[in-house]
């Protein structure tokens, strides 16, 4: 997961560079253009961070079973998923 926090700012940086070249323009899937490779980094990403999640809370569901985690566990998981929306 900690990928994400690494591989989302350097994607920003590396769109407002290509932007800055003329080398970036959103919904165009041109293989010229850095939007497309961005856009499945960004998703390979997301769904990286979606399923480490998800297996973190599985093999640690029984033993914070009294800390109540899935309130917890369903908020940063929102946070994941509306930051790509």
């Amino acid at each position: 997961m900690l990928q994400f926090v690494i591989c989302r700012p350097v994607t920003s940086v590396i769109a407002l560079i290509a932007y800055h070249f003329q080398m970036y323009s959103e919904h165009n899937y041109g293989l010229d253009n850095f939007y497309i490779y961005l856009f499945v980094i960004n998703n390979i990403s997301y769904t990286l961070a979606l399923y480490g999640l998800t297996l973190f809370y599985i093999s640690t569901s029984e033993l914070l079973l009294p800390f109540n985690p899935l309130p917890k566990f369903l908020c940063i998981k929102g946070v994941v998923f509306f930051s790509f929306w």
